[in-house]
């Protein structure tokens, strides 16, 4: 089963009756299953969220750090 592209064009109405048709043809034990799948995307898109946000910080620090290095090495030559 496969949902409506995302992400490079817009689903058509045609392509959203498709995935419901796909969907309602589906057993009940294979959506429990497709949800819990979803679940756990759910999941690990939250945490490599988290681990983004952690790196831009990180990133963010480290550019700051270099900054302070950069004046001091130009004080430095200068005086």
């Amino acid at each position: 089963m496969s949902a409506p592209a995302t992400g490079s064009a817009p689903a058509t109405v045609t392509d959203v009756f498709r995935f419901a048709k796909t969907v309602s043809d589906c057993s009940i034990e294979s959506l429990a299953i497709l949800r819990e799948d979803i679940t756990a995307l759910h999941g690990i898109v939250s945490e490599e969220r988290k681990l983004i946000s952690r790196m831009v910080d990180v990133i963010v620090a480290m550019t700051a750090r270099l900054d302070t290095l950069e004046a001091a090495a130009k004080t430095d030559r200068q005086g």
